[in-house]
Formats: structure tokens, C-alpha cells, sequence
């Protein structure tokens, strides 16, 4: 009986370290793909991916600084929405009279205002000024503490000394 073998299958093109790859995967970086969606689309096992993270720091620093290029977008239009903004809608009205256009088109221009976002507000503060802002609370307990935990007498335990009592 003919034993079965398993064929490795790779994807046609060069999977070794070069620009190709680091365009590849940074675009990809950019575009919001984890790890593991790279390094399946460029044809490297994720072992590979994180070895050459590891061993080209200028490849790691890459896809670091492309997943971010999003992030400054987002981090400034919170910031918008945080403090409110005006703006300006356009509108084209045109009068249709038996389906047919009668006179010329009107823009309309409505200026427009989008209210501050409290919790946009707070979310940043929250994460940027965290130490006048923050809802954490940091308590600091000195000193000892002591616990006795007994049976009660119906159960076998013993009643408190007048020692174990406070005065």
C-alpha cells in the first residue's frame, strides 16, 4: 500500500527579505491587517514575519509607523468632535416640472455646526492628561493588616477572649 505524502505548497513569487516584501507588508500594515493577514498574503510563515521583525529593525520600525499613519487621522478628528466645529453643507435645488428641468440649478449653502462630544472630551482627557484627569484612583495602604477568621461556637469554634475584643 502506497503511503500518502503531503505536498507544501507555496504561493508563486520570492518569499525571501527584500523591498518587495517590506511594500508589501507595509501596505498592508497601513490598510489595518494583524500579523498573521500579512504574513499569509505575502507568502511567509508568521515565525518568518516575527523573525524578521526582530532581525530589521528598520522593517519593524515600517510597519510600526504605517499602523499609526491612521491613527494620528483618528486622534485629531476625536480631538474635532471633542471641541465642536462648524461647517458648510452645499445643496443643489433644481426646480422639475413634468420631468423636465425649468430655470437654473440653486446651490444652497447652510452652514452647520456640530455640537462638542463630552464623551469625546473626556475620553481624550482621560488619556492625555491623565494625571489631573484620570478616573482611576490610586490608594496607597501602609501598615498591617489582620484577619481572623473563626467557626462559630455552634459549629465547633470558640468564642473571642476578652483580649481578641476592643476597648
Amino acid at each position: 500500500m502506497k503511503k500518502a505524502t503531503r505536498k507544501r505548497t507555496k504561493k508563486p513569487g520570492n518569499h525571501k527579505y527584500g523591498p518587495h516584501m517590506v511594500k508589501a507588508a507595509v501596505k498592508l500594515a497601513a490598510k489595518g491587517c494583524t500579523n498573521e493577514e500579512i504574513s499569509e498574503s505575502i507568502g511567509v510563515a508568521l515565525d518568518t514575519f516575527y523573525n524578521w521583525r526582530k532581525r530589521y529593525p528598520e522593517f519593524d520600525e515600517s510597519i510600526s509607523d504605517a499602523r499609526l499613519g491612521d491613527l494620528d487621522e483618528i486622534e485629531a478628528a476625536m480631538a474635532k468632535k471633542a471641541k465642536g466645529y462648524q461647517y458648510d453643507e452645499v445643496t443643489t435645488e433644481t426646480l422639475i416640472v413634468n420631468g423636465t428641468e425649468v430655470g437654473e440649478k440653486k446651490v444652497k449653502v447652510t452652514k452647520k455646526t456640530v455640537t462638542p462630544s463630552e464623551s469625546a472630551g473626556k475620553y481624550l482627557l482621560n488619556n492625555r492628561r491623565r494625571a489631573r484627569w484620570s478616573e482611576k484612583i490610586e490608594a496607597e495602604v501602609t501598615g498591617g493588616l489582620s484577619i481572623e477568621i473563626g467557626l462559630p461556637e455552634s459549629l465547633g469554634g470558640s468564642a473571642p477572649s476578652e483580649s481578641d475584643s476592643e476597648e
